[in-house]
């Protein structure tokens, strides 16, 4: 007996036919679930990597990543400096959202600056754009989120030029009489 099977799988739909069998109809056929197929593609898509701070910068690199899917894998590798990763919003970037999802806390530490020694990898149960930040310093003149040590998923280059500037507003400590910094750009 001639089969065809298609199969919903990785991008789209796979079809596998049998040469003899493109004339009859097919005698059997197996469908992927919506939920299946997105397993299926976030089983087979690459892990992203992000470096948190790469050669003693206060940099997440890349500083953002766009079209991350539900159930994709992010491996962050922390190096050098004691820093974390804090899940926070557009608008107060460096301050955590109530019921985090994620935070690393200050566990981080890695003096000796080994790839992968304090690794922390999360799986994205959304496609919606998600904010973090770096919260050593925060609230003081060192400020890593002041100083645009801020992350975020499912962004493009503008939305994230806003994130870092409101970082830049957020992180650093309000003194009463001290005027906003300007930028001179923005003059």
């Amino acid at each position: 007996m001639k089969s065809f099977i298609t199969l919903a799988a990785l991008f789209g739909i796979l079809s596998f036919t049998s040469a003899s069998a493109i004339a009859e109809e097919p005698t059997s056929t197996l469908v992927a679930s919506p939920e299946e197929a997105r397993s299926i593609n976030s089983a087979a898509a690459p892990i992203v990597s992000v470096l948190v701070g790469p050669n003693k910068q206060l940099v997440f690199n890349p500083p953002y990543i766009n079209n991350v899917g539900q159930g994709q894998r992010i491996h962050f590798d922390f190096r050098a400096a004691n820093h974390t990763f804090t899940e926070s919003s557009f608008e107060k970037p460096c301050t955590k959202i109530p019921g985090a999802q994620f935070d690393t806390n200050f566990g981080n530490f890695n003096p000796e600056d080994i790839p992968n020694f304090k690794p922390f990898d999360i799986t994205l149960e959304s496609d919606k754009p998600r904010f973090f930040y770096c919260k050593q310093a925060n609230k003081t003149p060192n400020s890593h989120c002041g100083k645009g040590m801020v992350f975020a998923i499912n962004v493009d280059a503008w939305t994230f030029e806003q994130f870092q500037r409101n970082a830049a507003v957020d992180g650093i400590p309000k003194i009463k009489g001290r005027a906003p910094v300007v930028e001179e750009d923005e003059q």
